[in-house]
């Protein structure tokens, strides 16, 4: 079972604890290049780096007096990193953070966020549309290009046509 763990707030810390797990140079190279660019889209404030953790068995084996012993110690091995911000941030920027790293680089999670975000924005400017169209509606400032007509329910049912018996 994975563990996280939060090692400090720059890409200099990331490296550094993974490195002291024994990660090997082109994986820390790519955990830091990838957390510090969704790091480095964040404009709203700051955030912590972390470790994704899983315990495991290193085994070493050493020829003594030509005999093969076989000593084992437990050992955290780095599975992951992630870049957690600090606070709230805006739909946008919280896009932006997401994809920084490309489309083909985003891990499952960079995609949620990303799809949240984006859910956010929408959803925010629907709303917005529906309050500009209620107050055009009330302050009889209806443009022309504006579609669609409103009408009250009672104006509705007069202009419909009965069924053929």
């Amino acid at each position: 079972m994975a563990k996280a763990e939060v090692v400090g707030s720059s890409v200099g810390d990331l490296a550094r604890a993974a490195a002291q797990r024994d990660t090997p140079s082109y994986v820390i190279k790519e955990l830091v290049d990838h957390e510090g660019k969704h790091a480095s889209k964040d404009t709203e404030g700051h955030g912590v780096f972390g470790l994704l953790l899983t315990s495991g068995i290193q085994q070493l084996q050493m020829e003594i007096g030509g005999m093969i012993e076989v000593f084992e110690r437990e050992i955290e091995v780095v599975v992951g990193a992630f870049y957690r911000w600090i606070g709230n941030r805006k739909p946008e920027t919280l896009k932006e953070m997401a994809e920084a790293v490309g489309e083909s680089d985003m891990s499952g999670q960079d995609r949620l966020v990303r799809d949240e975000a984006e859910s956010e924005i929408r959803e925010r400017d629907r709303r917005e549309w529906f309050r500009e169209s209620a107050r055009s509606v009330i302050t009889g400032t209806l443009k022309p290009g504006d579609r669609g007509t409103i009408m009250d329910r009672k104006q509705k049912h007069q202009n419909t046509l009965p069924l053929a018996a």
